[in-house]
């Protein structure tokens, strides 16, 4: 049995386009965070690494997403593949491709950020372990929201009813872009955290070498008169 029913589309983008929105506004809160973290510390490792996060996201992630949509859009699980596998026409295979063009640019719409890669005089820092776990956490708020966005798209994949079988088209999309978001973002809490134990050895290998104890001057001679010494 099957059912067919186009004209639910324009919901199902909406979904879509709601993940990319709630995934985008996250990230632009992570970054405004991690920023503000890196300009109070002015430790070059989290400036850094703040840098290294912008060129991921509109590097590596940014890439690796919409390879997976391009693949999915030239693939044979699409709207418009749909539409010409079971020979509904012309104007149904276009109007299926423009539903995801308007897909396509929601998921653009993820790398539009208002921030830039951050340079701070770094000369002078001013760093604790609060700082790295303020840090962290601005990530893992950030996490939560990538996993609440994937939870509330699914969610509304799955109130759709599963007998559309239009529906079930976007699922893989809507879960690689949640899991692949969550799981980055995810491994770069476990690396900040890494961060802070090389700190912490840094300063333990420094300071650990302080005993609290003075020296005192040995073998010293002063001459009261010349050629003479009371020592």
């Amino acid at each position: 049995m099957f059912q067919i029913n186009m004209r639910m589309c324009d919901e199902i983008t909406r979904i879509y386009e709601q993940q990319a929105e709630d995934c985008v506004r996250a990230v632009n809160r992570l970054y405004d965070e991690i920023t503000e973290l890196a300009r109070k510390t002015c430790f070059e490792p989290l400036v850094n690494f703040s840098n290294e996060i912008y060129r991921f996201y509109y590097g590596t992630l940014r890439e690796h997403l919409m390879r997976e949509f391009q693949n999915w859009y030239d693939g044979p699980s699409s709207f418009h593949a749909l539409m010409s596998h079971t020979h509904a026409g012309d104007a149904a295979i276009q109007a299926a491709r423009s539903k995801m063009d308007v897909m396509e640019q929601n998921l653009e719409g993820m790398f539009r950020l208002s921030a830039d890669e951050v340079s701070f005089d770094t000369s002078a820092p001013e760093i604790r372990n609060e700082d790295f776990e303020d840090y962290r956490q601005a990530l893992s708020s950030c996490v939560r929201s990538f996993e609440n966005a994937l939870q509330d798209a699914e969610s509304s994949v799955r109130s759709m009813g599963s007998d559309n079988d239009v529906v079930l088209l976007i699922t893989d999309i809507v879960k690689t872009t949640g899991e692949s978001l969550t799981e980055s973002f995810g491994n770069m809490v476990r690396q900040v955290t890494e961060g802070e134990n090389m700190t912490d050895s840094g300063v333990s290998v420094t300071v650990g070498g302080i005993t609290g104890r003075g020296k005192t001057v040995s073998d010293m001679h002063l001459s009261w008169v010349k050629g003479e010494s009371f020592m």
